[in-house]
């Protein structure tokens, strides 16, 4: 994957795990911790106005990347400390849908700019829709089956024989369930697998 980046991305080492993120409420900036953390990290961050906290989630990726900050193509990812842990700047929230059935997806379209890393053998969750296929990206499939999904969806399992390298539109739509309480769930694109 690291091939297929330019000097300014920034690769995230040891992308499985739980990563949490806070919102600048002020420019609707996300900024996602670097390395992976506990839920007592999460717990334990404190953050001023204008961050939020805005949750944390395990990811679902082998490999992660990001391009560019929101905005900013042609410019190193943003960086900085919050509350003693490195945070990069991810995303930017454009536009969020509320769920349209009970216990369905919000739809947020997400201007990112992300590279994700599957290895070979492992078998991806995959939504696929009339406008193209959504990958896996945050949580574990454990509840899929039970999943209330977009209207038109069918949900794949597709077994990688190699490895796989998804970039991420720019703005990406992502299907988010599980905010407001549960285990956080997500499914990103519009890709052609």
């Amino acid at each position: 994957m690291q091939d297929t980046l330019t000097e300014d991305s920034f690769l995230v080492r040891g992308a499985k795990g739980l990563y949490m993120e806070v919102t600048d409420t002020s420019t609707g900036q996300v900024w996602m911790c670097s390395s992976a953390v506990s839920h007592g990290d999460y717990d334990a961050l404190v953050v001023e106005a204008p961050l939020v906290k805005s949750g944390a989630g395990e990811a679902s990726m082998d490999g992660a990347a990001f391009r560019h900050s929101p905005g900013a193509p042609t410019s190193p990812v943003r960086e900085r400390v919050i509350g003693e842990h490195h945070f990069i700047n991810v995303a930017r929230a454009d536009s969020v849908t509320p769920p349209t059935k009970p216990n369905g997806p919000m739809d947020v379209v997400v201007d990112k700019a992300h590279t994700l890393g599957f290895e070979e053998g492992r078998t991806l969750r995959i939504l696929t829709l009339p406008d193209g296929d959504y990958v896996e990206v945050i949580g574990e499939p454990d509840n899929d089956a039970s999943r209330v999904l977009p209207e038109g969806a069918e949900l794949k399992h597709v077994t990688l024989t190699d490895p796989l390298i998804v970039e991420l539109p720019t703005p990406t739509r992502a299907f988010f369930w599980g905010f407001g309480g549960g285990e956080l769930r997500s499914f990103q694109g519009p890709v052609t697998l």
